[in-house]
């Protein structure tokens, strides 16, 4: 019987890649014409090398590289600005970005209400800092439908780490056989729950793969109906 709901939240309940690249393009602009007065090519330059640096400097399998203002605080480095003077307008600019633009995708708060309406738990599994993720659920509407969130700030490791899903399932108190995970990434949403047991979902556009598959979510709802009817 399922008795919950694990999704990823990036690419999986809204299109985080497209609003990202447009906030970090707005970001730069903002940057460079209203508090540095320079082009704004030098500061994307200056911000891609500074991502990838704080990317290399951190384990890939923690929290922080994906922290925006250490993205931020390095480019002004890289500027030779003292962060201090414009990090925090940078870091509230971009997110605000972020959560005044970011959609659901078409489908996901039906598939979400029609859960709740059959008393299946939700929860939400990311590799995130957790403050920023909840800003995010509130911003996109579907706060009241979560049950659990689990990120990768609270757990010290990132997906596809068994801590991760294991968590989930502790926090929202099932067993991996009662769970179905539903994620955009093959290695840390797929392959990951697979590997503790639970029924993974892959939100792609992939058509050959032996793993089940939704490319949106009309077809989430046909695979609900085939595995609720297959866990009675």
């Amino acid at each position: 019987m399922i008795k919950a709901f694990i999704f990823d939240l990036d690419d999986t309940l809204y299109d985080c890649i497209h609003v990202n690249n447009e906030a970090v393009s707005a970001l730069c602009e903002y940057t460079a014409k209203e508090l540095l007065h320079i082009k704004t090519s030098t500061v994307r330059v200056a911000f891609d090398r500074a991502r990838m640096q704080i990317k290399e400097q951190l384990r890939d399998d923690v929290a922080a590289q994906h922290n925006r203002m250490l993205y931020i605080e390095k480019t002004l480095e890289l500027l030779e600005i003292p962060p201090v003077k414009y990090a925090l307008e940078m870091y509230d600019y971009f997110w605000n970005y972020v959560l005044e633009h970011m959609k659901l995708y078409e489908g996901a708060e039906d598939f979400l209400i029609m859960l709740k309406k059959k008393k299946i738990k939700i929860a939400i599994c990311t590799d995130m800092t957790v403050h920023i993720q909840y800003r995010k659920l509130r911003a996109l509407g579907i706060d009241s439908y979560i049950d659990s969130i689990i990120t990768s700030e609270e757990v010290g490791r990132e997906k596809p780490a068994p801590e991760m899903f294991q968590m989930a399932l502790n926090k929202l108190n099932v067993l991996s056989s009662e769970a179905i995970y539903v994620g955009d990434n093959l290695k840390k949403d797929v392959i990951g729950p697979t590997k503790v047991g639970i029924t993974a979902i892959w939100y792609h556009e992939e058509e050959q793969t032996p793993y089940l598959r939704a490319e949106n979510y009309e077809k989430m709802f046909e695979l609900f109906s085939k595995l609720n009817m297959e866990n009675k």
